[in-house]
């Protein structure tokens, strides 16, 4: 029984570790997805970047009644989506937390490229660059 019982115990374990690592490969992918799919689903220039004075980078994504705006940006280990008015300014912890995700580095490299980094933990950050069709506003 002593035998049964560490096996049992060395499964759980085993078990909780890809639990762990199948969670956190879909909270990244499904993150990464997400900042890309709005992007170019906004790629039509109305795509903003600004940074906020204690440098939260945030995206604005314009709609094309110009009436809404949605702010994306990541703040205390969340990513933040906030659908408001266009003539609502950005205030952090506002909106749905959407991911895990300690913060989005988000920057024009060209006019028509922007790079993301997104750090999900403190010893890991994705880069991903994202092509546009229109020119930067």
């Amino acid at each position: 029984t002593g035998m049964s019982l560490a096996l049992v115990f060395v499964s759980a374990n085993s078990y909780k570790k890809i639990k762990e690592q199948t969670d956190y490969t879909f909270n990244t992918g499904a993150l990464v997805s997400y900042v890309e799919n709005k992007i170019h689903n906004y790629d039509n220039g109305h795509i903003e970047i600004f940074t906020t004075e204690d440098d939260i980078d945030v995206l604005v994504l314009n709609e094309d009644n110009m009436m809404f705006k949605t702010y994306v940006y990541c703040y205390n280990g969340k990513m933040y989506e906030n659908l408001v008015r266009s003539e609502t300014e950005f205030k952090k912890g506002k909106g749905e937390k959407l991911y895990d995700a300690e913060a989005m580095s988000i920057k024009y490299e060209k006019e028509d490229l922007i790079r993301v980094n997104l750090c999900v933990s403190e010893d890991d950050t994705i880069e991903t660059f994202i092509k546009i069709n229109s020119e930067k506003q």
